[in-house]
């Protein structure tokens, strides 16, 4: 906020100074700002496509206020992608990071910024048979109805292989 300014010390020199009165200057003021306060440290993980927008974050938060300030970091960062779907280099949007201390409201923290990570294809596999899929990924379960617009698969070339024995059982892969 706005503090005002006090000013003292001037002093007057010279042969004549006796003829003046020095009247230090008043009415000063001066808005101080936080000192903006990053965090780093951080890495966002690549991960499996889930159908989540969760990025596991790894390292140890940190964070440098000025010598002598009591600032501590606290708080829970937890990591975001910019959505769900599979990609490289996909950036991560970090939040829950806070601060603490006696001088923590001279700081402006921000979150750490600048991650990216992958989301990889699922590898979804399982088998069509009489139109229903096995499913090894969901605790090997017969999936009666599944919707091919599903987001485990929407958008994934599906490979279905046949398989020639007389239970009509073909095998099928997404890949992405």
């Amino acid at each position: 906020g706005t503090q005002n300014i006090t000013v003292t010390g001037n002093t007057l020199s010279g042969a004549d100074r006796d003829n003046y009165t020095l009247v230090q200057q008043t009415g000063l003021s001066a808005a101080i700002t936080p000192y903006s306060l990053a965090v780093s440290g951080l890495t966002a993980n690549s991960k499996i496509y889930d159908g989540t927008r969760e990025a596991v974050l790894s390292g140890t938060a940190l964070i440098a206020p000025l010598s002598g300030d009591d600032v501590t970091l606290g708080g829970t960062p937890v990591g975001t992608f910019a959505d769900k779907y599979v990609g490289t280099g996909k950036a991560v949007t970090v939040t829950g990071s806070t601060i603490s201390g006696t001088d923590a409201g001279n700081y402006n923290l921000l979150q750490q910024s600048g991650l990216t990570a992958n989301i990889n294809p699922s590898g979804y596999t399982g088998f069509i048979w009489n139109g229903s899929i096995w499913n090894e990924e969901l605790n090997n379960v017969w999936l009666t109805s599944y919707p091919l617009d599903d987001d485990q698969i929407l958008g994934k070339t599906l490979r279905v292989k046949y398989i020639p024995f007389s239970t009509g059982i073909a095998g099928l892969s997404a890949g992405g």
